[in-house]
C-alpha cells in the first residue's frame, strides 16, 4: 500500500513532531534526580522535580482547549507552526538553564516557566496535529495512522531516555553534574528543526476547509465552546478523559517515576533502571502499527477494551513488585508486558473520530489533555507519598482502576452515535478496498 504525496508528507510532519515531544518528556524524567540536584540545589529531592512536572502537564489541558479552539475556528496550520516552534525552544532552553549553584532561584524557576510553557504548547501542538493528519487520512486506514503517531511517540521516549543512559555510561558523575546533563536536551535542537522545515511545506487540511468551520473560519471564538462540547456528546468526553488517563497514568508511573525511584535509592545502577524502560517503549513503538491496523479491521473500541484490560492484569500482577524496588530483569520482563498493553491505545485515530470537525480539535484536547494532564501529572507524586507512607501495595490501584473505568466508559460510550466512518461502513470499506488495489 502506497499514501499520497500529501498524506504522507501530514503522517512524517505529525510523526517527528511527537518524537520531539515525547524526547523532551522522556529526557525530563530519566534527568529528575540530577535535574533536583543541579537546578534546585536538591532541595526537595525528586519531589521538587515532579512538582515542576505536575504543574506544567496541568497547564497541558489548558493549552490543549485553546489552541485547540482557534485551530477549530481559524485552521490547523498557523497553530500547528507555532506551538511546534515554541515547544522546541523550550526544550532547547531546559539544556541552557544556568545551575543553581552560579544563578540560585533563577535557574529552578527558569526551569518552570520553560516546562509550564512546553506542557501549554505541547497540549495545543496535540490537539492540532492530531486533527491535521486525521482529516489528510482517508478512512480506511485511519487507525494505522494512530499506531503510527502511538509508534512515534513511544520511540521519542525511548531515544530521551537512552540519551540520558548513555550520558550517564559514558561520562564520570562529576562531568554529568557539571555539564553533561545538558547533552540530551541540546540534541532535540537538530530534531526541531527537521520538524519546522516539514511542518513549513504543509497546506491546511482538506477536510477542514471543506467544512462549514473552515468556511467560517474569520467568526469569532466561543467562549461556551467547551460547555456545549460536553453537553452534546457526554459520554464520548468522559470515555476519552478516562482513556487519557489510563494512558498517562501508566506512562508517568512506569517510565518516569520507576526508573527516577530506583535511581535515587540506590535499588538499580542507570543501566537496569533505565535500560528496561526502554525496552519497553520500544515494544510498544513495534506493535503500535500492528493494533492500529487491528483497529481499521475490528474498530477501536474492541482494541482499546483489550488494551484496557491488558494494563489491568499487567498493574495487578507485577506493579507492586517492580515499584518496591526491583529493577533489572523483572522491570525489563514487565516493561515489555506494559508496552505491549500500551500498543493498543489507538488515541489519535479513535478521539478525532468521535468528534465532528468543527469541533475536533477541541475534543480531542480536552478529552486527552485533562486525561494525560491532571491524572498523569500527579501520578509520579501520588506514588511517592504512597511509597513513603510504606502503601506500596496501593500504587498499582491507581493505574489498574483509571483503565477500568476507561473501559467501562468505552462500551457506555459507544451507543452514542459517532460522527465519522467506523470500520465496518459498507460503502466506506468498499471504497477503501478498491483503493488498496
Amino acid at each position: 500500500m502506497s499514501l499520497p504525496r500529501r498524506e504522507s508528507r501530514a503522517l512524517l510532519s505529525l510523526c517527528l513532531g511527537n518524537l520531539v515531544e515525547l524526547y523532551d518528556f522522556a529526557t525530563f524524567g530519566a534527568s529528575a534526580a540530577l535535574l533536583a540536584l543541579v537546578l534546585t540545589a536538591g532541595q526537595g529531592g525528586l519531589t521538587s522535580v515532579f512538582v515542576v512536572l505536575a504543574v506544567a502537564l496541568l497547564l497541558r489541558p489548558v493549552g490543549a482547549v485553546l489552541v485547540g479552539r482557534i485551530s477549530d475556528r481559524r485552521g490547523r496550520r498557523v497553530p500547528f507552526l507555532v506551538t511546534t516552534l515554541v515547544t522546541c525552544a523550550a526544550t532547547v532552553g531546559v539544556g541552557l538553564l544556568p545551575s543553581a549553584a552560579s544563578a540560585g532561584l533563577v535557574a529552578a524557576l527558569g526551569l518552570v516557566v520553560l516546562r509550564c510553557l512546553q506542557a501549554f504548547c505541547t497540549g495545543g501542538q496535540t490537539s492540532t496535529s492530531v486533527a491535521f493528519v486525521f482529516e489528510s487520512a482517508a478512512p480506511w486506514y485511519r487507525g494505522l495512522y494512530g499506531g503510527l503517531h502511538l509508534a512515534s511517540s513511544a520511540i521519542g521516549m525511548c531515544m530521551g531516555t537512552a540519551g540520558v543512559l548513555l550520558v550517564a555510561v559514558l561520562l564520570t558523575p562529576a562531568q554529568v553534574v557539571e555539564w553533561g546533563w545538558r547533552l540530551p536536551f541540546l540534541a532535540a535542537l537538530p530534531l526541531a528543526l527537521a520538524v519546522l522545515a516539514l511542518r513549513g511545506r504543509l497546506r491546511e487540511s482538506g477536510e477542514f476547509v471543506r467544512s462549514p468551520a473552515g468556511a467560517s473560519a474569520t467568526a469569532a471564538l466561543s467562549t461556551s465552546a467547551v460547555a456545549r462540547l460536553v453537553r452534546r456528546r457526554p459520554r464520548a468526553v468522559l470515555a476519552g478523559v478516562l482513556l487519557g488517563a489510563a494512558f498517562g497514568v501508566t506512562v508517568n508511573l512506569w517510565f518516569v517515576y520507576a526508573p527516577a525511584y530506583l535511581l535515587t535509592t540506590g535499588r538499580a545502577t542507570a543501566g537496569t533502571a533505565l535500560g528496561p524502560a526502554c525496552v519497553g517503549l520500544l515494544a510498544c513503538g513495534a506493535l503500535a502499527p500492528f493494533a492500529g491496523a487491528l483497529s481499521d479491521r475490528f474498530g477501536r473500541p474492541r482494541v482499546l477494551a483489550c488494551a484496557c484490560a491488558a494494563l489491568c492484569l499487567v498493574w495487578t500482577a507485577s506493579g507492586e513488585h517492580v515499584l518496591a524496588g526491583h529493577g533489572g530483569v523483572p522491570f525489563a520482563v514487565a516493561g515489555l508486558a506494559v508496552g505491549a498493553a500500551l500498543s493498543g491505545f489507538v488515541l489519535a485515530s479513535h478521539l478525532p473520530e468521535t468528534f465532528a470537525v468543527g469541533e475536533r480539535a477541541t475534543g480531542v484536547g480536552l478529552t486527552f489533555g485533562v486525561g494525560s494532564g491532571l491524572f498523569g501529572g500527579v501520578a509520579p507524586l501520588l506514588a511517592g507519598w504512597l511509597v513513603a507512607n510504606h502503601h506500596v501495595s496501593a500504587v498499582p490501584l491507581y493505574p489498574a482502576g483509571c483503565a477500568a473505568l476507561a473501559a467501562v466508559a468505552l462500551v457506555w460510550s459507544a451507543r452514542e452515535a459517532g460522527v465519522e466512518h467506523r470500520p465496518g461502513d459498507p460503502a466506506v470499506d468498499a471504497e477503501g478496498a478498491q483503493r488498496l488495489r
